[in-house]
């Protein structure tokens, strides 16, 4: 999982080297999780809510084994580093397609 979010010019990317990433059996299947709901950012604690998508491919499981830790999940960031706070995976190992909106 890769997330890119740039804050008044200077950026961090938050990638699957954060814990859980040996949840991915296949590091090349390392794919997905992105957000395509809308981030929320809690000025006061300095954290940023990102709710992301399922992993790919989506729908063939078999391609991609393990929980796939972080896709299909509201994760808490923080607005500075990147570094997960704390996250929630709401369907591990998705093979629907369901996703995780805001």
């Amino acid at each position: 999982m890769a997330i890119k979010i740039t804050r008044r010019g200077a950026g961090w990317a938050m990638i699957a080297d954060q814990p859980g990433a040996n949840s991915w059996a296949d590091p090349d299947a390392v794919v997905g999780g992105g957000s395509w709901g809308f981030l929320s950012l809690d000025e006061s604690t300095g954290t940023v809510y990102v709710p992301t998508d399922s992993a790919s491919p989506d729908l063939v499981g078999i391609w991609r084994p393990g929980d796939n830790k972080w896709a299909n999940s509201t994760v808490a960031l923080d607005a500075m580093t990147g570094k997960i706070k704390w996250g929630f995976q709401n369907n591990r190992h998705d093979i629907w397609d369901m996703d995780t909106m805001a």
